[in-house]
């Protein structure tokens, strides 16, 4: 038994996981976004912006939600014809920079681009774009998120230190109007995370507003809403928040139940692990789903990076929770660190007031695909990584340590250049995805209880959006 225990050890102690981009939002895309070559049409607008502008631009990008282009056509006004919103900066390269503009680009009679309005920015930094006419018929209104940069007033100490990677700028939305050629300025909210949905299910759109507790305050939600032409925070609509949360990082939209939406937060402590809370009506009320009485004693925390999303593609959020793979929770021959570690991600759906099991699957956040784990191999199967490789590899398992070293499946991860040895190696296709390629191979157990099929893996594997 102790031969066994010493060869699953040199098992895990090379089981390094991928090097991972980072998930948590940060202050500017100059370093995330290459800018894409202007198409013909842009370019025409690129032109007439320059006409008003100048030459010396630095075109801008939302850093999240729907809409990540310095260009963006939308029909925001009562006539007929799409305009363009652009959002830059000028005199880039000189001692004197301009802020930020917010320019309205629209076509003439002859059908060429021309710049109709522009306003200055309200903050440093584009963070968010969004659209709604929250009910109104022949309005659309956009609402622009900025970045307002602020003090970190957190005490200089190991904690905060700790903390200090997931604190962001502070956030002000806009809510404007364009009408006979002018933008207006109409309501304006600060917030560190926003969503456009109809939160309350009365068929009319609201703005969820997040803040975080990252400036000294207890987390909160404000809900902004609209009617006869006038925007306000709705009354009454507060709720208690997880107040050991220090910083929002995800904000999704989706449902619980049939009908009934939700909000689901993801939310980062001081000590790095990422939670979950959920905000949703109920008898005409905003609850939490973390925090109310007898609904759910807490989320399971998490590592930073692993966050809620809709994995199925049922406008229904699964959240993660993290389980060691069998053989990885002997703490006492474990001398790697937390990151050496593997997990199942157990996804789990608010459903009738209680978190129930989805189903449980291997999740590769460096190539972005779930593998569903088999009921049949639930508990009896564990697996390592092979990073220079690009492959994981489950092996059979039991609570004696026999067979462990008994190899199931490999999933691998090649470029175009590899595929023909790859093949060679008895590797099958299951999906490719711009230039990766993802491959199958299956092992052949000498206890058949643990065999699986080729279609199984295939319909077992999803590749994330």
């Amino acid at each position: 038994m102790l031969s066994n225990r010493k060869w699953l050890l040199g098992l895990l102690i090379p089981a390094l996981l991928f090097q991972l981009s980072g998930c948590y939002p940060g202050t500017g895309t100059d370093n995330l976004l290459i800018p894409p070559k202007l198409t013909a049409e842009q370019d025409k607008i690129y032109q007439a912006l320059e006409k008003t502008a100048g030459s010396n631009i630095n075109l801008r990008y939302p850093q999240t939600g729907e809409y990540r282009s310095s260009f963006v056509l939308r029909n925001i006004d009562d006539e007929p014809g799409d305009e363009t919103v652009v959002f830059y900066k000028t005199n880039v390269n000189t001692t004197n920079p301009t802020s930020l503009k917010v320019s309205v680009l629209d076509k003439d009679d002859l059908g060429n681009w021309y710049c109709a309005y522009d306003i200055s920015g309200g903050g440093s930094d584009i963070h968010q774009l969004e659209f709604s006419s929250f009910g109104s018929f022949d309005q659309l209104f956009m609402i622009i998120g900025y970045n307002q940069a602020i003090a970190d007033t957190g005490v200089n100490n190991a904690d905060s230190e700790l903390a200090q990677p997931f604190r962001q700028a502070s956030n002000i939305l806009h809510i404007y109007s364009y009408r006979n050629g002018e933008i207006k300025d109409l309501f304006s909210q600060e917030y560190s995370l926003m969503k456009v949905m109809d939160i309350d299910n009365d068929g009319y759109q609201e703005i969820v507003t997040i803040v975080d507790s990252k400036t000294g305050d207890k987390p909160s939600v404000k809900i902004i809403e609209y009617n006869t032409g006038v925007f306000y925070l709705s009354q009454g609509e507060t709720v208690a928040m997880d107040d050991s949360v220090l910083s929002y990082v995800n904000v999704q939209s989706g449902f619980i139940g049939t009908n009934q939406s939700a909000l689901y937060l993801d939310g980062v402590k001081e000590d790095g692990t990422t939670t979950t809370e959920l905000l949703f009506y109920q008898d005409g009320l905003l609850q939490s789903a973390q925090l109310d009485k007898g609904v759910v004693d807490s989320v399971d925390t998490r590592k930073a990076g692993n966050i809620s999303m809709d994995i199925d593609s049922d406008d229904v959020i699964e959240i993660p929770q993290l389980h060691l793979m069998p053989g990885y929770e002997w703490s006492e021959h474990m001398s790697t660190q937390e990151t050496d570690k593997l997990y199942f991600t157990h996804w789990q759906i608010f459903s009738n007031g209680a978190f129930q099991l989805k189903k449980i699957s291997y999740f590769n956040m460096g190539f972005n695909y779930l593998f569903d784990i088999p009921a049949f191999w639930q508990d009896n199967v564990t697996a390592r990584k092979m990073a220079e490789e690009n492959k994981i590899v489950f092996y059979s398992y039991d609570h004696d340590l026999q067979d462990v070293n008994e190899e199931l499946l490999s999933i691998k991860v090649v470029n175009e250049n590899s595929k023909a040895e790859t093949e060679k190696e008895g590797y099958q296709l299951i999906r490719y995805s711009g230039q990766l390629y993802y491959y199958a191979k299956l092992g052949y157990p000498e206890n058949p209880y643990y065999q699986i099929d080729f279609d199984t893996v295939s319909e077992n594997f999803t590749l994330l959006k």
